[in-house]
């Protein structure tokens, strides 16, 4: 292998990294936009959160939210807000693993 096709292979190995960085840092964005209100909700309790949102939305007319419950009249599972938590951090991490610089170790 000659001089020229090493180094396009180093080029080709930087461009690689580059864009695996890229896409870890925009999953740790995504993954950070997902995990903390995800696990606020949980903490200020489904039901009240939702209701405050209906509010603000009007996503079900004439205070339904509030006579029948949100998380009952839509049979939204409580957990959900915990299970999108975990998914948040999951897709963090990863993105964190794939900015980190990976550097080739001397032998």
């Amino acid at each position: 292998m000659g001089a020229t096709a090493r180094r396009r292979g180093g080029i080709a190995l930087v461009v690689v990294l580059v864009l695996l960085a890229a896409w870890g840092i925009v999953l740790a964005g995504v993954g950070t936009g997902l995990a903390v209100p995800a696990g606020v909700i949980p903490a200020l309790e489904l039901e009240r959160s939702l209701a405050l949102w209906n509010d603000e939305m009007g996503l079900l007319p004439w205070g339904l939210a509030r006579i029948l419950g949100i998380t009952v009249y839509l049979d939204i599972p409580a957990s959900s807000a915990v299970y999108a938590a975990v998914a948040g951090v999951v897709v963090c991490v990863v993105g964190i693993v794939l900015a980190l610089p990976w550097r080739a170790r001397a032998r």
